[in-house]
C-alpha cells in the first residue's frame, strides 16, 4: 500500500515520467492510473551492436616490394597498415609464404591499433591479411622482400 505524500509514492510518479508516460501520475496514483501509465510508456528495445567492416589493408601495398636498402633505412622494420573496423576493435595480422595461408610465418593477435611493425622478414614473397576479433577478415595482399 502507497500512502498519500509518501516518498515510494514520489518515486514510482518520477518513475512512470521517467519510463515516458504523456500523462502525469500523481503521488499517490490509483490503480487505473498506473495501467494507463503502463500501457502508455514506449517499450524498451533492446540496442544492437553496430556492424564492424571488414579491414582494408593499406601498407605493404598489393604486389609490393621491400628492398634491403629500404629496410635497413627503416632499421629493419615492416610497417603494416590497415583501415580500422570500428572503435574499440582489436585485431589479429597474419603473414604467410602460401595464398591459403597453411604455412603460418609470424601470427600476432590482439592488436589494439590499425598498424603494426614486424623487424623480423626475411627475402622471399609473402602474404599477408587481417583478422578482426569479431570475424571479419580483409583481403590477402602479397608483398616481397629483398634485393
Amino acid at each position: 500500500m502507497i500512502c498519500k505524500g509518501s516518498l515510494v509514492g514520489f518515486a514510482l510518479a518520477c518513475a512512470a515520467v521517467a519510463a515516458g508516460c504523456a500523462k502525469p501520475v500523481r503521488p499517490d496514483p490509483t490503480a487505473q492510473e498506473w495501467e494507463h501509465a503502463v500501457d502508455e510508456a514506449p517499450t524498451a528495445r533492446p540496442r544492437l551492436a553496430p556492424e564492424l567492416a571488414d579491414p582494408k589493408l593499406g601498407a605493404p601495398g598489393d604486389g609490393a616490394h621491400l628492398g634491403r636498402e629500404e629496410l635497413a633505412r627503416d632499421q629493419g622494420v615492416a610497417v603494416f597498415t590497415w583501415s580500422s573496423s570500428g572503435p574499440g576493435v582489436r585485431y589479429t595480422l597474419e603473414i604467410a609464404d602460401d595464398p591459403g595461408f597453411t604455412r603460418l610465418v609470424f601470427v600476432k593477435q590482439d592488436i589494439p591499433r590499425n598498424s603494426y611493425a614486424y623487424r623480423r622478414l626475411r627475402d622471399g614473397r609473402y602474404f599477408w591479411r587481417v583478422r578482426t576479433e569479431g570475424g571479419r577478415v580483409s583481403n590477402v595482399q602479397v608483398f616481397s622482400v629483398g634485393g
